[in-house]
Formats: structure tokens, sequence, C-alpha cells
């Protein structure tokens, strides 16, 4: 039997999809839970329309994002904070530490949103530090951040 899927189903298919499933599977299981519909001709022109639309979506964010990624290259975001020192002297550490979140939260107050900053640990050290984030679309962007004391 062919259907439309309506979710994504793991072995099967993902949404938008037209694909060939068991009559039963169909009618016992896909259709009662409303993962999947009939495919007659209204609903695979609905399919394919949307599945047009999301690819178009997509080709969008990507552009958008790699445009993105080529204005922030150059870029360096400064951070400041309190500088530790346990002899008693200027100190090259912070007090507290720069995390992913921080820099997340400074990306979207510049009004950059869904960035997923990759930061293995917390930066604590003074000076600059390259860090791996991925935009929407999961284009690469390098960020140059650094980190002076107060």
């Amino acid at each position: 039997m062919r259907v439309v899927f309506l979710k994504d189903v793991k072995g099967y298919g993902r949404r938008g999809d037209i694909r060939e499933v068991p009559d039963g599977y169909a009618k016992n299981f896909l259709i009662p839970k409303k993962m999947a519909v009939l495919a007659t001709q209204g609903e695979t022109k609905k399919a394919e329309e949307e599945k047009a639309r999301t690819l178009a979506e997509e080709a969008e964010t990507l552009a958008r994002s790699e445009a993105l990624a080529k204005s922030l290259s150059g870029e360096t975001f400064e951070f400041k904070g309190k500088i530790h020192s346990a002899d008693g002297g200027a100190g090259e550490e912070l007090f507290g530490s720069i995390t992913a979140k921080d820099i997340a939260r400074e990306l979207e107050a510049r009004g950059i949103e869904g960035v997923e900053v990759d930061l293995p640990h917390p930066l604590k050290k003074l000076g600059e530090h390259e860090v791996s984030a991925v935009l929407p679309g999961k284009v690469p962007l390098k960020i140059k951040v650094r980190i002076l004391g107060e």
C-alpha cells in the first residue's frame, strides 16, 4: 500500500516521503496513529509541495548561515572578568570562567540565533582563544574570544 508519511518512522520513511509499505502495517498502525495517510493524488501533490517548500527554506537558511559565518570570521568577542591571583599578585586566570552559554548569550545579544557553541571546557585563561560553533544549517564557525581582566 502506498502511503504519505506525516511523521518520521524509523526504518520506513521520513515526513513527506511517499513509500510502499505492507498493507497490514499501514491499516493497523500507521494510519490509525496518524503517522501516515493513503497516497491519494491530492495527498501526494500536497506532500511534494511541502517537501519543495522545506527544501527551499533549508537552502535559504544555509545561504544565510554561510554569509553570517563569513562576516563573523574576523570578529573578536571580548569578555571581562575578575582576575584570580593565589599569590596576591597579578594573576592570569579569571576568578570565574567563560562558558559556552556565555558565548551563546553574547551571540544572541548581537542578533545571531540558533548557534551551538562547542566548548570542551570553560575558559579561564586571559588572552585569545579560538572557539568552534555550528550555525543553523550545520555551517561550521570559528570565532575568536578575548578574555580580559578587570
